[in-house]
């Protein structure tokens, strides 16, 4: 039976994006999904080094997807969508894949001996931990749209969470080609992004441009890199105008280019996710 929800069929794409960049609640939103994120890695380090990526990131929801679905997840499943899409390098996903066996996060449906289409499994470790990313997701959601506050009621149904991984997987065979160069050189640095986020989280001037103090100490610590990791990715991030580092007072500055392109990249990923509850909702006949 068809649930009653408090709003209207939304428009998708273009209008979407372009509504919840004007709306005054969306830095807000951002700075929320920025700080939830870089939290997330800190209480499951081991874990969220299977998605300090792009590519690792989009595997994670490939293999769920096959997880829900009929004929199941293989190890050759996750390879076949990401040749299709053509996202990441199948050595990048053949190491996804062996990390997530060697780890008990992929494993045996049953006792037959291993071979390229045995059934596997997606622990249920794995599973929450992806629920909680996608809940850090819905929470900001929630602050531009009605379906964020639905989504986040249907999130711990099982048959929901399956349904929306289902259509994310879908909508990513004809997205992952869509790059937004300037969050792209941070998502290819290990924990790139998440520094960016503990960046912007930790000040509200941070979105505004204006120079921010950071602790090159403290992000090592928290995100488990090293020193000469974090400052290699400012003084990169400068030299490619995405910020301004100033080294010696320990102050980084955000540059417009980067902000635009980080605000439209936000606006995108949550349109994303607002349609693909939309869509999780119509597929299980809750609208």
């Amino acid at each position: 039976m068809a649930l009653a929800t408090p709003f209207e069929t939304p428009q998708f794409g273009a209008p979407m994006i372009l509504g919840f960049l004007r709306h005054a609640e969306f830095d807000l939103a951002l700075r929320h999904g920025a700080l939830r994120k870089a939290r997330l890695y800190g209480d499951q380090k081991p874990l969220h080094r299977l998605a300090t990526d792009r590519g690792s990131s989009l595997l994670g929801i490939f293999a769920l997807s096959l997880h829900f679905s009929d004929p199941g997840l293989t190890v050759g499943g996750p390879q076949a969508m990401r040749a299709e899409s053509n996202f990441c390098s199948a050595g990048r996903a053949a190491a996804f894949i062996a990390t997530m066996r060697r780890r008990g996060d992929f494993v045996p449906a049953d006792n037959k001996p291993r071979t390229r289409v045995r059934k596997l499994v997606i622990s249920e470790r794995f599973v929450n931990f992806e629920r909680e990313r996608l809940r850090a997701d819905l929470e900001s959601l929630q602050m531009l749209s009605p379906l964020g506050a639905f989504a986040l009621a249907q999130l711990d149904r099982p048959a929901f969470f399956a349904a929306y991984m289902r259509v994310a997987a879908r909508g990513l065979g004809s997205q992952t080609n869509e790059h937004v160069p300037e969050v792209e050189f941070f998502q290819e640095r290990n924990t790139g992004l998440l520094v960016l986020y503990d960046v912007i989280a930790n000040s509200g001037d941070a979105l505004e441009g204006k120079p921010v103090a950071v602790s090159i100490s403290q992000l090592s610590k928290t995100f488990d890199v090293s020193r000469t990791h974090i400052l290699r990715l400012l003084r990169d991030a400068d030299a490619e105008g995405l910020v301004v580092w100033q080294a010696d007072d320990r102050l980084v500055a955000l540059t417009p280019k980067l902000m635009r392109a980080l605000r439209g990249y936000v606006a995108f990923l949550l349109a994303g996710s607002a349609y693909c509850t939309w869509m999780a909702a119509k597929d299980l006949g809750m609208l």
